[in-house]
């Protein structure tokens, strides 16, 4: 059982449309300001059984959960001074901001689902059955209700030697939180499938595990920006994403472990606005890389102490229209650790060379920068 509550000041002006004015220096404003607090209470609860029938080995999975969101939203918009990009001068707009109530919005989702996964000898067979019923109300309008019944199956073939080449297909239905703020409605839920074929290797006896996978995913009623309104967020077409995933997590030698991964994504928008249609999907880059490496050691005969570090690159990516990219950018990453009896103490550190970077650059003009360096320390207590 999970409760949550998410409370969200966002305030922001920026270029519209992203375009310079007659006089080739001066580009008109739009601001916005939104003020979303979100409460989800989620349930999940289920029940395991392993047991035998013939020469069949079952573990049997079967579970309830339960969602439940309350959305309320203030918001307000409009239209702020041009800015000379030459010459600007910040700072002389402040505008009598009335916000304005948008209708409430709650969703309840639930699920029940069952899974079985059946040995025979050195076969693996998962199969996966969820029926889910959605219910979204908005306040003084329409209710819309949903139900999706879904699958997955999974077939696997385990060698002797380590060896697990595998196949499998799993289908998806998620409700969305949030209203199309030009109509004020509700958006249809996500769905999705998904094909997956890949193999993997343990050799036997080591902690050693490599991975290879191909996969083909589709999308329908995914959400995407309007055309017509930045602000604004609409529901059009079909996306899908092929790629390549290799994975690797290499035990070196005893207490030295070495993991590295690289994803290819092949993205592209089936069906949508005419604008997007054809291109890739906005901020998935095609390619993405990282390595890390792990020692774990003694000093001074005293055992416990773990460090780390590793490098993460993430490629250009689009911005849905395939006319503004987001450059590539490579990060650094470490750690420190001691364990004691019960104890952990964790000291890690993301982006070391504080390197400014974006993550997505939009269609409509605007970037947003990557989080700055990062230092976390956390100490745990396993009871």
């Amino acid at each position: 059982l999970r409760w949550q509550k998410s409370k969200v000041s966002y305030q922001t002006m920026y270029g519209w449309p992203p375009v310079l004015g007659a006089d080739d220096r001066t580009v008109n404003r739009v601001w916005s300001v939104s003020k979303p607090e979100v409460t989800i209470w989620t349930a999940d609860h289920q029940a395991e059984s392993r047991f035998d029938t013939g020469a069949l080995q079952h573990t049997l999975l079967v579970g309830l959960d339960y969602r439940h969101s309350v959305t309320d939203n203030k918001r307000a918009s409009g239209v702020a001074t041009p800015l000379d990009l030459y010459d600007p001068v910040y700072g002389t707009f402040y505008p009598d901001i009335a916000l304005v109530d948008e209708p409430q919005q709650r969703v309840a989702q639930k699920g029940l689902y069952a899974q079985d996964q059946i040995r025979y000898q050195n076969w693996l067979l998962t199969l996966g059955l969820r029926k889910d019923w959605a219910d979204t109300r908005v306040e003084g309008g329409a209710r819309q209700e949903d139900d999706a019944v879904t699958g997955r199956v999974g077939l696997t073939y385990l060698f002797d030697n380590g060896i697990a080449p595998y196949i499998s297909y799993s289908e998806s239905f998620t409700p969305i939180i949030g209203l199309n703020r030009v109509t004020q409605q509700s958006y249809d839920p996500l769905e999705g499938e998904q094909w997956e074929l890949g193999i993997k290797y343990q050799p036997p006896g080591s902690n050693t595990l490599l991975t290879a996978a191909v996969f083909d995913l589709r999308e329908q009623n995914r959400q995407m920006p309007d055309p017509a309104n930045p602000l604004n967020t609409i529901q059009a077409g079909e996306a899908r994403v092929k790629g390549l995933e290799l994975e690797g997590l290499v035990e070196v030698t005893s207490g030295w472990d070495l993991i590295g991964n690289y994803t290819y994504l092949d993205s592209e928008v089936e069906t949508g606005p005419a604008a997007q249609q054809g291109k890739r999907i906005a901020s998935v880059p095609e390619h993405m890389a990282s390595l890390w490496t792990q020692h774990r050691f003694s000093i001074a005969g005293i055992p416990g102490f773990s460090a780390g570090a590793g490098v993460r690159y993430v490629g250009a990516s689009w911005d849905g229209t395939d006319s503004l990219k987001t450059p590539s950018t490579t990060l650094f990453d470490a750690m420190l650790g001691y364990a004691y009896q019960d104890w952990s103490f964790t000291l890690n550190a993301t982006n070391l060379e504080d390197e400014t970077y974006y993550t997505t650059c939009l269609s409509r003009g605007d970037c947003f920068t990557g989080n700055r360096r990062t230092v976390v320390a956390t100490a745990s207590y396993s009871f």
